[in-house]
């Protein structure tokens, strides 16, 4: 659910609609970002059941690496779909959700960190900068695993805990 598809019906929808489309310019006014803002905090279910805010940072990274190769962003697209499905997005808690979408994004950057590691090394580079790209991409591939750990302590901590995943499945996640 993208926050520019909202259903028309909605007056509330149809107002943050404007001020999305408002607000997604270089230097929007301060008192359209405000009041979208606070129509978002009135229209909780807006971003809450959709993982917008996720799907448009992968949107943006995938655009920007894979700009001039559609058939490798639609890949890396469905195996970011692949992962939530393996992962049981579908059946999970908010805190979940939010873990999957961390391991969604850092498998994203992993792969993108990898792709640029690849590209700086296929040239002409000085030690230095082979250095760079090395660090960066160990720093994404930990960063990877540790969102992965993430799940599996919650998830762990759950089964040890039932009441917390149904305490987590009711709570309101901001």
């Amino acid at each position: 659910m993208s926050l520019l598809s909202l259903s028309e019906n909605n007056e509330k929808h149809v107002s943050i609609q404007n001020l999305v489309k408002k607000t997604c310019v270089e230097k929007p006014k301060s008192s359209d970002l405000r009041d979208l803002r606070d129509l978002l905090r009135q229209c909780p279910e807006t971003w809450r059941e959709g993982e917008t805010l996720a799907e448009y940072v992968a949107d943006t990274c995938l655009n920007r690496f894979y700009d001039n190769e559609p058939t490798l962003r639609e890949i890396a697209r469905l195996k970011i779909e692949a992962i939530k499905i393996d992962l049981d997005w579908q059946n999970s808690c908010p805190i979940e959700r939010l873990l999957i979408s961390a391991i969604t994004l850092a498998y994203l950057r992993s792969l993108l960190m990898g792709l640029a590691f690849d590209r700086a090394m296929s040239g002409k580079h000085t030690p230095d900068i082979g250095l760079y790209w090395s660090r960066q991409l160990e720093i994404a591939n930990k960063h990877y695993l540790r969102s992965i750990e993430a799940l599996s302590k919650f998830r762990k901590m759950a089964k040890s805990t039932p009441s917390l995943r149904q305490d987590m499945a009711t709570e309101e996640i901001m």
